[in-house]
């Protein structure tokens, strides 16, 4: 949900355990199947990114 913003479910008439979920994900048997890039769930944060070809230029040992 909060991935790609998506308002999940209603509280109540009749949903019962997939108040997060996104939902439909494509048609039915035109064209029958589901889209290339198609927003989906998955994990969102928690990544370490690392950034190469960086040049120190100096250092501050009184800061750290």
């Amino acid at each position: 949900m909060k991935r790609h913003n998506f308002g999940g479910l209603r509280a109540t008439h009749g949903v019962s355990v997939s108040h997060r979920s996104h939902g439909s994900t494509g048609n039915n048997q035109d064209p029958g199947k589901v889209w290339k890039g198609k927003r989906m769930a998955g994990h969102m944060g928690q990544t370490r990114i690392t950034t190469q070809n960086l040049e120190v230029v100096s250092t501050d040992e009184g800061r750290g």
